[in-house]
C-alpha cells in the first residue's frame, strides 16, 4: 500500500481550501515557466561558406580530411574576435600538423558571444566554432582566419580569464 497523509482541518472553510491550494499552484507554475534569472544577450557571426585563402586556391594540393575545433573563452572589458579566431586557427593548424597536413583549405568559422544582462563585471562568454579541410601543399599556410571582415567583437581593452578546448 503506497503511503499517503492525512490531515485534520478543522473549523477551515472550503473556500480557504481552495484559494490556499490557487496560491500553491500559481507558485509552483510560475517557478516552472520561469526563465532563467540570468538572462543573457547574444552575439552571433560567421565566415559564411568554406572559402580557402587565395594563396592556396590554385594550387596543387593533397587532401587528408576535415577537423572541427571548439574553443570557449572567458574574456573581461571586451572582445577582440580576431585575436581568439587567430588562436583557435593556431590550434587546428597544431592539429592538422599532428595529422601529416601542413595547410589549412575550405575554412569556416562561427562564433557566440554571451553576456549577462546587467553585465558583472563586464565579462562575456566567447564560444568558437573553427572547422576545416586538412591538406599537404609545397606552398606555406596563410596563418590567419579567412574572412575577418565578417568579424566584429566588443570594442575596448580585451583580457582572457579562462580558455577551454
Amino acid at each position: 500500500m503506497a503511503p499517503y497523509f492525512e490531515f485534520a482541518l478543522h473549523n477551515v472553510s472550503n473556500s480557504s481550501l481552495v484559494d490556499l491550494t490557487q496560491n500553491i499552484l500559481k507558485a509552483c507554475r510560475h517557478r516552472v515557466t520561469r526563465p532563467q534569472k540570468r538572462c543573457r544577450h547574444h552575439i552571433k557571426s560567421s565566415s559564411g561558406p568554406a572559402r580557402t585563402h587565395s594563396t592556396l586556391e590554385n594550387r596543387t594540393v593533397t587532401r587528408h580530411g576535415r577537423l572541427v575545433h571548439l574553443d570557449s573563452y572567458l574574456c573581461s572589458g571586451a572582445v577582440d574576435i580576431a585575436k581568439l579566431l587567430y588562436l583557435s586557427r593556431r590550434d587546428l593548424l597544431s592539429s592538422a600538423r599532428d595529422c601529416g597536413g601542413n595547410v589549412l583549405l575550405d575554412e569556416e568559422w562561427s562564433y557566440e558571444i554571451a553576456h549577462p544582462t546587467f553585465r558583472r563585471h563586464n565579462r562575456y562568454k566567447v564560444t568558437i566554432r573553427y572547422s576545416a579541410t586538412i591538406g599537404r601543399s609545397c606552398w606555406p599556410d596563410a596563418q590567419k582566419p579567412v574572412q575577418l571582415a565578417n568579424a566584429h567583437g566588443i570594442a575596448g581593452l580585451m583580457t582572457i580569464l579562462d580558455r577551454s578546448d
